[in-house]
């Protein structure tokens, strides 16, 4: 399995989500469209309250966000469906459950 690690205090979460946005257009309505996250949640500064706002723009366009934790101390942003997984192979099922429940409510 390869492991990765963030060798700095920095996270961007509304720069990676607003690109991801407007690389895939996933405010787009009409079609099926899903965002997954996978974090602690854990932000600095204005990156909660303004990812926040990115949260709530695409679940208002139809956007499923789906995110995904390894701890139960996870901060998960209101929206998003939450799954703490204990094993990180889950995460396969996690993401085709959240991805049918996307086509469903597209």
């Amino acid at each position: 399995m390869t492991e990765f690690a963030a060798r700095d205090p920095r996270e961007d979460f509304v720069k990676a989500v607003d690109a991801l946005d407007s690389a895939l257009d996933l405010t787009r309505p009409g079609a099926a469209r899903l965002l997954v996250i996978v974090s602690d949640g854990r932000f600095k500064d204005d990156q909660p309250t303004d990812g926040q706002k990115r949260i709530d723009r695409l679940t208002a366009a139809g956007c499923g966000v789906l995110w995904l934790s390894m701890s139960a101390k996870t901060r998960a942003m209101n929206g998003a469906h939450l799954v703490t997984l204990s094993d990180p192979a889950a995460a396969a099922d996690a993401i085709g459950a959240a991805a049918a429940r996307a086509l469903r409510n597209a």
